[in-house]
């Protein structure tokens, strides 16, 4: 009896202590999985943690989903409680969050419809605008016989779409693919001191980060967090991003010899290591619809020719240190001239600053807006388009990402649809530029630029 008494106090110690608790963690984890299904907190944590970490190297292409999955958007949009408000600007005719399931290849329809697929990141997405504004839905209207899926997603660089490309082309029976990706390979790049967390830190929230209910903890935290160092940024006057869409003004006055150890010198070799892996990604898809003889159409990005070279890093002055302190007076003074409205003065000056140091982003961006104030628009969007080039970061080195498109597409053979182009020839011949009715935002075609594409695409396609 003694015996049967000290087992029984063991066993309900062990079942009050070890058992209990587990079952308990274990129907949390179960909750938090079915509430990240629904608000994907994981995903989003990651992306703040990808976007609070250094990175001088591009990120690598991660493995398909073992089960086949991928992301597809859905005929379905939430409305939002704010306006899109981004660089002081209210962008029009946004509204909508798209809804994103998690799908297998046993949940498309089965039968002898073609399967059109749409990847790439948030502009293939259609985002910031409704479902049926987006490309893949403007060609569901356009192609009988046809289905057509969205599979983009919103900050994707390439690698990010490499295992969706490879996925789809093994497992889901696609016909045609339409790559529409190269606004995000340098998005996770940061310079020094814009970092928000260090390496240790990063690495102990992501192994946390494997449990579901943890990362929504997680996210809980760290996303008020982040808003709240950005206000302080604000108040104190310090650098944040995405402060004005076009303009130089922010630059001007944020420059990155001021709030970075940044050493622009060696910004060309970094550039052309994200440009060098953009190019194996693309290879990499290719050579994956190749194999199994789907058809891919491969998009040139279109761009905002005027988005401020300061939209999320600070731009140095000049890529030559000695010749800092030069260009910078120079551009001081092409902005007083331009401010007096004495815009030959002003171009002279932006034309000395390029002369000096044409790998800078800013002389280019002064230059342009010269032109563009003197009615040159032609050559404005030329100058403009330089700045892009020279620009370090995100939405930087746009030149050199369609280049490399055009390149690839011209050794591999692939079908090749330019849209940088195509929006530059529509633009211009109703007399407009710069993308302003095509691009209201700093890389996200309007509905009017996505019902472009997509008749050009039909067109093609039929």
């Amino acid at each position: 009896m003694h015996e049967n008494h000290a087992t029984r106090r063991r066993r309900k110690r062990w079942q009050y202590y070890v058992a209990a608790p587990l079952l308990m963690m274990a129907a949390l984890e179960l909750l938090a999985w079915a509430v990240d299904a629904r608000y994907e907190f994981h995903h989003r944590l990651h992306g703040m943690l990808d976007q609070s970490q250094q990175r001088d190297e591009p990120v690598e292409p991660q493995p398909p989903a073992p089960d086949g999955s991928v992301n597809l958007r859905l005929d379905a949009d939430e409305p939002r409680k704010m306006p899109y408000v981004i660089g002081g600007r209210t962008i029009k005719d946004d509204t909508p969050y798209g809804k994103r399931d998690r799908v297998l290849p046993t949940m498309l329809p089965d039968d002898d419809k073609r399967r059109l697929f749409v990847v790439g990141g948030s502009a293939a997405y259609g985002y910031p605008y409704a479902y049926q504004e987006s490309v893949a839905a403007q060609l569901q209207q356009r192609l009988d016989n046809t289905h057509v899926f969205n599979c983009a997603e919103p900050g994707a660089p390439s690698a990010g779409v490499v295992p969706v490309v490879h996925t789809l082309v093994e497992k889901y029976n696609a016909d045609t693919i339409i790559l529409f990706t190269g606004n995000n390979e340098l998005a996770w790049w940061l310079m020094p001191k814009q970092a928000r967390y260090g390496k240790r830190w990063l690495i102990l929230m992501r192994t946390f980060s494997h449990s579901r209910a943890l990362a929504t903890v997680q996210y809980g935290v760290m996303r008020p967090l982040m808003d709240h160092q950005d206000t302080l940024r604000r108040r104190r006057g310090t650098w944040h991003i995405h402060h004005e869409i076009r303009g130089a003004a922010y630059a001007m006055a944020h420059p990155a010899e001021k709030h970075t150890t940044f050493d622009p010198t060696g910004w060309p070799t970094t550039k052309r290591i994200f440009l060098d892996q953009y190019e194996r990604n693309l290879r990499s898809m290719i050579d994956d619809a190749n194999a199994r003889g789907v058809r891919m159409v491969v998009l040139t990005i279109p761009f905002n020719y005027r988005l401020s070279p300061a939209w999320k890093h600070p731009q140095p002055f000049a890529l030559d240190p000695s010749k800092r302190e030069a260009v910078e007076q120079i551009l001081i003074e092409a902005s007083r001239r331009l401010n007096d409205g004495a815009i030959s003065d002003a171009l002279l000056a932006a034309d000395k600053a390029v002369a000096l140091d044409p790998d800078a982003p800013l002389p280019h961006y002064f230059r342009a807006m010269a032109l563009e104030a003197a009615g040159r628009h032609l050559e404005a969007e030329l100058a403009y388009a330089e700045c892009r080039e020279t620009m370090a970061g995100h939405l930087g080195s746009m030149l050199s990402i369609n280049r490399t498109i055009r390149d690839v597409a011209a050794s591999t053979g692939v079908e090749l649809l330019d849209v940088k182009k195509l929006f530059d020839e529509h633009q211009h011949a109703q007399g407009k530029y710069y993308n302003e009715l095509l691009i209201h935002d700093d890389c996200h075609p309007t509905p009017e630029g996505n019902r472009l594409i997509a008749d050009k695409l039909a067109r093609r396609l039929k």
